[in-house]
């Protein structure tokens, strides 16, 4: 009887090991994905941004050469 309980608690502590590993190993992914859904928006703020510091150099490079439009 005494090795049977001892098979079952190493057993109980093996499983209980798996899950803490696991929920673990999920919050590590989790902060993952959330660090590459701020690098995402931050890429696409960089380009809608692109067009507009385009057109600002084009027009402060008008003032500079003295053209207007």
């Amino acid at each position: 009887m005494k090795t049977y309980l001892n098979k079952v608690t190493s057993t109980a502590a093996g499983v209980g090991l798996f899950l803490v590993a696991c929920v673990v190993a999920s919050l590590g992914l989790s902060i993952m994905v959330f660090l590459a859904m701020f690098a995402l928006a931050i890429v696409g703020l960089g380009i809608l941004a692109t067009p507009l510091l385009a057109l600002l150099q084009f027009s402060e490079r008008k003032e500079v050469e003295g053209v207007t439009a």
